[in-house]
């Protein structure tokens, strides 16, 4: 049985926004034949992808120069769980399996991921990061192609 997957994008102005995943294999990155399109020069041309098979998610670093994040550390390669963060950049995203978690306390996402202490090697990256600006006064931009058939067989995780 395959599990429901999707991504919930956490906007900077503390919104978010649920993308569900259709597609075995996604590319995150700022190039313009990426699924989920970052246009931030911290992000590179093709960052990381993330793998679909069955009820399993991973995610996998395509080398990229700043690195990719689940929960606040560095990884090349992760098995994703639901709730898992993903940091590319300056961008979260919040995995959602099957509904879970259902509910995403923006405010409380941005201050663990600014926390002191944090895992060393992903506190230089995300202290770089800024909070979303809850008033709303500004807003980040994503483009997905979600439509991309390039990959029909099921990616092995």
């Amino acid at each position: 049985m395959s599990v429901r997957a999707s991504l919930v994008v956490v906007k900077s102005d503390g919104s978010t926004k649920e993308v569900a995943i259709t597609s075995p294999r996604l590319v995150v990155g700022r190039d313009s034949d990426c699924q989920i399109r970052i246009p931030l020069a911290d992000v590179s041309r093709r960052h990381c992808e993330l793998l679909f098979a069955g009820d399993r998610v991973a995610l996998r670093d395509l080398g990229s120069s700043n690195g990719s994040f689940v929960n606040g550390e560095r990884v090349s390669e992760s098995q994703l769980s639901a709730g898992d963060v993903l940091g590319v950049g300056p961008c979260l995203f919040v995995v959602r399996l099957d509904g879970s978690p259902e509910d995403i306390d923006v405010r409380a996402l941005w201050a663990k991921q600014q926390e002191p202490g944090a895992a060393s090697e992903a506190s230089d990256e995300f202290g770089n990061l800024q909070p979303p600006d809850l008033d709303g006064s500004s807003e980040m931009d994503f483009d997905f192609n979600l439509d991309d058939d390039e990959d029909d067989e099921q990616p092995a995780l």
